[in-house]
């Protein structure tokens, strides 16, 4: 355990506070569109969607949030989603460094929009997005 003293000029008493000792976990910046190779676009079982690096959509479009380890994951289960919903998935925008209950062997945040209107979007460093182009439906 760690101990503070912290002295209190108003009481004039010093105070002992024990913690834990804690140490941060630096986690690198999981692979985004890095891991697709420099691509603008990707195909997954038919449905062509157009890649933006460093991009987040706004968040009144979502549709549904999962986990996944990696932004190939995420694009796959949009379309997968598209199987099984009425309501269909036209893009995804996945946060590499905001995790899962699991923490980090769970998975990033995989949002699922149902829109993705033009100029609803913005410039986030940790943040890669898809846009459906072609057959998402």
């Amino acid at each position: 355990m760690d101990t503070a003293v912290i002295w209190s000029a108003l009481s004039k008493r010093s105070l002992t506070i024990r913690s834990p000792l804690s140490t941060a976990t630096v986690v690198k910046r999981a692979e985004g569109c890095t891991s697709l190779n420099g691509a603008t676009a990707v195909n997954v079982s038919g449905s062509v969607f157009d890649i933006f690096c460093d991009t987040i959509w706004g968040y009144y479009d979502i549709l549904f949030i999962s986990y996944t380890p990696d932004f190939q994951t995420c694009i796959e289960e949009c379309v997968r989603w598209n199987t099984n919903n009425v309501n269909h998935c036209v893009g995804v925008f996945w946060v590499c460094q905001q995790y899962g209950p699991l923490g980090v062997n769970g998975g990033y945040e995989c949002f699922y929009t149902w829109d993705m209107v033009d100029g609803s979007n913005s410039s986030a460093s940790d943040t890669d997005s898809v846009d459906c182009r072609a057959l998402c439906n």
